[in-house]
């Protein structure tokens, strides 16, 4: 039975002996070959932290733990960028910019702090909007139309008796099932066949599946919606500018990354962490040349998935606890397929946000939602999404496959050679990308939230853990990650107490994000 939860995570930090900040003043080097390339292995200082991953929650840790006066520390991350699952790029030719990944501030509020970091940074957030329409070539017709407002109240009002439903089965149940059993259950109590099966269905999509990046059968009944919203509604960072301008996600994230840049190591792959005793030692290969690094303390803040799939070796290994709850958190798939047409381009849809289509049951999740750019940038750009399991599926395709099928849904939509070829089209497949491996973190069948709790648990007062898949309020956010590192790096700084106090003092200010 589902129970009432405290969301607030309170952790209490502890003080630690000196012994556990001992330095190296050694570099040892042995000769050695890395993928076919003879290579030098060093052992270089011990730091008193190092933070692995440079998304949203190292930044938040590497921040926290400067602004605490901790300046002895380093972050690595494997990619050429900072920011992770955040990246802004610009489209060659156009004034224009699109997100390969985070797309919405959820919750454009002065409570967020991505949002108070936009405002800083200067970057414009547009409240998004609830407009558009919905379209279908098997709804109430084999000829691609737009579906009526009244059909779309009905639709809505099926789907909020489905989540009426649900809910009493969330606290009346005694054991945990999938949503999709919850689904069919309602389905055939309803009797719901036909037209209003494939409104359904389609709501069950739009509303669930494409925010939570999961299909139904893997979702948790009890807990898939767990987690606390920022009030304000969702928000979009401009996308609009010359290819030097500072811009959307990526532009909040280098002026976040600012102050911390200098600590910043890009391009090296962390491969193994030793944290048999303190210092810890970590393993990483840059430009083939596998080093090492000392620390006293290690944040990782890499992806879930990534130590689901044991990317990064540990010594010994993680604790069954811990191991236990990584298989409780799932990894979701949220891909996207951007099209992008000149400005003048005669497109058949309307201006508004969200085109959305109603399909065969069997397309729910696959290229039936469209992000309609010209409604917030003014820019002919669509932005396709695949969802869940069909977001997986479509990873082992190539891209002018993927192309074709959203070509062929928008043809579903607004009739045969209604829509011309887009001049650009670019595609990010989340989980074929080795340091993220998937898109964000959802709640599996039979995980409960203190698993999320147990992922951020550190470990021996050396190994600490962040990430938007450890934040229990905020889970599967950029604002959860970056406050689930603003934790982690808050418990390392509270083991060098003087510098804690001085900061106090003199960084006042660097928490105001």
């Amino acid at each position: 039975m589902k129970y009432i939860l405290l969301l607030l995570m309170v952790v209490t930090p502890r003080t630690f002996a000196s012994r556990f900040l001992r330095q190296s003043n050694e570099t040892t080097q042995v000769d050695h070959t890395v993928d076919g390339v003879n290579a030098t292995r060093r052992l270089d200082h011990a730091l008193d932290a190092l933070i692995i991953g440079s998304g949203w929650a190292g930044l938040g840790a590497a921040r926290k733990l400067q602004s605490s006066g901790v300046t002895n520390f380093q972050v690595l991350e494997g990619r050429d960028y900072v920011g992770g699952r955040s990246a802004t790029i610009p489209v060659e030719g156009e004034n224009a910019f699109v997100e390969l990944g985070s797309e919405w501030i959820h919750g454009v509020s002065t409570s967020n702090p991505v949002y108070r970091l936009a405002l800083q940074a200067r970057i414009a957030v547009m409240k998004s909007q609830d407009t558009g329409g919905t379209w279908s070539n098997v709804y109430g017709s084999n000829v691609p139309h737009e579906i009526s407002d009244a059909d779309i109240d009905d639709i809505q009002d099926m789907f909020n008796d489905f989540m009426n439903f649900q809910a009493r089965l969330q606290y009346s149940t005694n054991y945990d099932t999938s949503l999709q059993n919850v689904a069919n259950q309602f389905i055939q109590n309803r009797g719901i066949s036909g037209d209003d099966l494939l409104g359904f269905q389609a709501a069950l999509d739009s509303n669930i599946i494409e925010e939570f990046s999961s299909s139904l059968e893997d979702m948790s009944l009890w807990w898939w919606d767990m987690g606390s919203y920022i009030s304000g509604g969702d928000g979009v960072l401009t996308q609009v500018g010359s290819p030097n301008q500072k811009v959307g996600y990526s532009g909040v994230v280098d002026y976040f990354a600012g102050p911390v840049a200098s600590k910043i190591q890009l391009n090296s792959k962390v491969t193994s962490i030793d944290w048999t005793t303190a210092p810890v030692v970590v393993t990483y290969v840059q430009d083939g040349v596998e080093r090492q690094l000392q620390a006293n303390n290690v944040i990782v803040t890499v992806p879930v998935s990534v130590l689901q799939q044991n990317r990064i070796s540990f010594t010994p290994s993680l604790p069954r606890r811990k191991r236990n709850a990584l298989n409780k958190i799932g990894m979701g798939s949220y891909n996207k397929c951007i099209l992008v047409w000149d400005d003048d381009a005669d497109l058949p849809w309307p201006s508004g946000e969200w085109l959305e289509k109603i399909g065969e049951v069997s397309q729910i999740g696959r290229w039936t939602t469209f992000y309609n750019q010209q409604a917030r940038q003014g820019k002919n750009i669509l932005v396709a999404f695949a969802a869940g399991r069909q977001g997986k599926a479509i990873e082992s395709l190539t891209d002018a496959q993927i192309q074709a099928e959203v070509m062929e849904s928008l043809a579903d939509m607004f009739g045969p050679n209604a829509v011309p070829p887009p001049k650009k089209v670019i595609i990010k497949k989340w989980g074929t990308d080795e340091f993220a491996l998937g898109s964000y973190s959802y709640m599996k069948v039979g995980a409960k939230p203190r698993h999320r709790k147990i992922l951020a648990e550190p470990l021996d007062n050396r190994l600490y853990f962040a990430g938007e898949a450890t934040h229990s309020q905020y889970p599967s956010t950029t604002h959860g990650a970056l406050l689930s590192g603003r934790t982690a790096g808050n418990m390392v700084a509270q083991k060098f107490g003087r510098r804690k106090l001085l900061a106090g003092k003199l960084f006042s200010k660097e928490d105001d994000y």
